[in-house]
């Protein structure tokens, strides 16, 4: 996922827009200007260890989550600080994991 795809997920998961559906250039700067300032914060909090031109596929759907939290309002819609919370629970679970799997010792 790069940024022009979390835009549009976010307008999608907020249904701004239907899926398949390309936002406007006003819709797109608003979004990408949420992005470029919410995606460094969750990298100095250890949820966010990617820049957004390859975003990992296993965050997409958390960070869209998350993102559109601070989205929603621009378009009048209500913030969820549930959703906000189970996504920023999650992008922590993801960003925790070991990047390889834990070494076993089987029995001798």
């Amino acid at each position: 996922m790069n940024k022009t795809q979390l835009r549009e997920a976010i307008l999608e998961h907020l249904k701004v827009l239907a899926a398949g559906e390309t936002a406007s250039s006003e819709d797109a700067a608003l979004v990408d200007k949420i992005i470029d300032r919410v995606h460094p914060q969750l990298q100095v909090r250890g949820m966010a260890p990617f820049d957004t031109a390859n975003i990992p596929d296993h965050y997409g759907e958390p960070l869209t989550r998350r993102i559109a939290f601070n989205v929603a309002p621009k378009f009048g819609l209500a913030q969820d600080l549930v959703e906000k919370a189970d996504a920023e629970r999650e992008l922590r679970q993801l960003s925790t994991k070991p990047t390889t799997e834990p070494t076993t010792f089987s029995d001798f």
